[in-house]
């Protein structure tokens, strides 16, 4: 009986323990994710046409966290950060990566790289859930690489990467998917 009491309250400490990490990482993930800076970011890196309400993603440095961040600036000017839903508050911009943005639907859009040796898409997709001010949801609907130079499009709200001029991959996005 003294054995069962000594596991128990063992693995009631090591629980709250863990409870302790794992609500603390929420909790910090969550503020990562809604912090507005209060300094205006500098002058985009990386910037998408405007889509046909008028936004534009931008890839914009925010010195607050010392890293960029996407962020979704409406016709107006008001410009709204971007993070994940899930995982909860992770921007999603991979600055190192990232050499243009497309539209490809009016909720749904795709960062691209073509390098040398690795071409790289990660396609995301708005979600209009409105935790805290000047934050906006998306969903990375798909991402990856491909092991040679991949020319980048958007055509009809689909992705085509080209190779050696012929069409090499598609990519719609799941809005795309549900409208055809």
């Amino acid at each position: 009986m003294k054995n069962i009491n000594k596991q128990m309250k063992k693995m009631s400490q090591i629980l709250s323990v863990l409870a302790f990490f794992c609500l603390s990482a929420v909790e910090a993930a969550e503020m990562y994710g809604k912090v507005i800076p209060e300094q205006p970011p500098g002058v985009a890196q990386v910037k998408s046409a405007a889509n046909a309400e008028g936004a534009v993603v931008e890839l914009v440095y925010r010195a607050d966290i010392k890293r960029d961040v996407l962020a979704l600036r409406q016709r107006g000017g008001e410009r709204q950060y971007l993070y994940h839903r899930n995982p909860v508050g992770r921007y999603p911009a991979v600055p190192e990566i990232t050499e243009a943005i497309h539209w490809l639907t009016p909720d749904s859009f795709v960062c691209v790289a073509d390098g040398r040796l690795n071409s790289y898409y990660t396609l995301y997709c708005l979600q209009a859930m409105d935790d805290a001010p000047g934050t906006m949801h998306v969903w990375k609907e798909a991402e990856g690489c491909v092991h040679f130079r991949v020319e980048w499009q958007a055509q009809e709200g689909r992705l085509i990467g080209s190779w050696e001029g012929k069409p090499y991959l598609t990519i719609s996005p799941l809005s795309r998917l549900a409208a055809d």
